[in-house]
């Protein structure tokens, strides 16, 4: 699952945790599953990735398997 940001807002954890928290109490968002939150930083695409470990939202790595480097913060 992923949601998309509009460029002017750039990195707002407290966005992405809105989104990570209300995905998680739908029932989407799981240790299973991921939120993958889009957007555009200075021309590049930006990714952060979320999910729940031990009934906690968690922020995950993002990573190119091309290059192997992280994407995002």
């Amino acid at each position: 699952m992923w949601v998309t940001r509009p460029e002017h807002i750039l990195t707002d954890d407290e966005v992405d945790i809105f989104w990570a928290s209300q995905a998680a109490e739908a029932g989407l968002l799981d240790c299973d599953s991921i939120l993958l939150i889009a957007n555009w930083s200075d021309g590049e695409l930006a990714l952060q990735g979320w999910t729940v470990l031990d009934g906690d939202l968690a922020g995950l790595p993002v990573r190119c398997p091309e290059t192997d480097e992280i994407l995002n913060h």
